[in-house]
């Protein structure tokens, strides 16, 4: 347990030095990017990095655990602002389009 805590301080660092930098390339160019991108790539470079020094002990559990939460967080958040009356009128293009895919999928 101490180490899912350990690896969401990580988490919440790499998404703070992501979001400034972010801020400070928006800042020095002119160019707006959006901080996740950013975060993407400090996280990138801390994996790599630690990779090397093991700076964190980074186990597929804990992984694991953090992962299936966050994506639990967000298909909730998902589905609580899904406004189903406004997608009525694409139910018949979207069953449509399934159609198509599934027999395109079985021929393979």
């Amino acid at each position: 347990m101490k180490n899912v805590f350990t690896l969401i301080a990580v988490i919440i660092i790499v998404l703070g030095v992501g979001t400034n930098v972010a801020k400070w390339i928006t800042d020095a160019t002119g160019f707006t990017v959006p901080g996740h991108v950013f975060s993407l790539f400090v996280g990138l470079l801390f994996a790599t990095v630690n990779s090397k020094k093991q700076f964190v002990e980074m186990n597929t559990k804990g992984i694991e655990i953090i992962s299936v939460i966050s994506l639990e967080l967000f298909l909730t958040m998902a589905m609580m602002n899904l406004k189903i009356w406004e997608l009525y009128d694409l139910a018949l293009p979207l069953i449509i389009i399934l159609n198509n895919v599934h027999r395109v999928h079985k021929q393979f």
